[in-house]
């Protein structure tokens, strides 16, 4: 269950409900925290080669947008820049006894931690 993210420009913070195998426990929640992904540097050169205008395409594409040529060529920001900076993500587990570790740590969960994207969640 995703509900309430919280996002910036910087992070989003997930949390994730986590339930104990004693029915007398109530459900808690870990945290999965992904920093905000970093592109990668812009190469001019690239740019030129594919027929980009310095003055016209380079600040459009450096923020992150395509931009059309006058031949309807379109180029992207991927095409003219390094490969993304891969991010890492933290997760804060909060298991108040023993009783929330077993379904924490089971496959289905730590898939759910694993495939969670930030498009996928409610904010």
């Amino acid at each position: 269950m995703h509900t309430h993210a919280f996002q910036d420009s910087n992070l989003t913070v997930t949390p994730v409900l986590v339930a104990s195998s004693d029915e007398k426990d109530l459900p808690c929640y870990s945290y999965l925290c992904v920093p905000k992904q970093m592109r990668g540097k812009f190469i001019p050169k690239k740019a030129l080669d594919l027929g980009c205008q310095p003055a016209q395409h380079f600040k459009i594409l450096n923020e992150g947008n395509p931009v059309t040529l006058p031949d309807g060529t379109i180029v992207y920001p991927f095409q003219v820049s390094e490969d993304q900076v891969p991010s890492q993500a933290v997760v804060l587990m909060f298991l108040p006894n023993e009783n929330y570790v077993e379904n924490l740590l089971t496959p289905a969960k730590l898939l759910e931690f694993a495939e969670l994207r930030p498009d996928q969640i409610d904010t």
